[in-house]
C-alpha cells in the first residue's frame, strides 16, 4: 500500500477537536486487476483532549479515527 499527499481540509471543520484530511492511494489492486488511477480517500480524526491550536503532531498522538471513506478515482 502506498499513500501519497495527505492534505488537511481545514475548511470542513471549525471544531479544534476534529480534523479532516484526504490522501491519495496508489498501486491498488482489485482481485487480480491492477488499477492504474489513484484513489482519493477522506478521513477524520477526533481528539477530545485538545483545547486549542496545539501542533498537529500532538493532535494526532491521542486522536481516534472517526471516519474513513473512499472518495473518487483520479483521472
Amino acid at each position: 500500500m502506498k499513500i501519497q499527499s495527505i492534505q488537511p481540509l481545514y475548511f470542513l471543520s471549525n471544531d479544534p477537536r476534529v480534523k479532516r484530511f484526504r490522501f491519495t492511494h496508489v498501486d491498488r489492486t482489485l482481485g487480480d486487476i491492477q488499477l492504474a488511477n489513484p484513489q482519493v480517500y477522506l478521513f477524520e480524526l477526533q481528539n477530545d483532549n485538545i483545547k486549542g491550536n496545539e501542533p498537529l503532531t500532538e493532535f494526532i498522538e491521542n486522536a481516534r479515527l472517526t471516519f474513513l471513506k473512499a472518495g473518487w478515482v483520479m483521472n
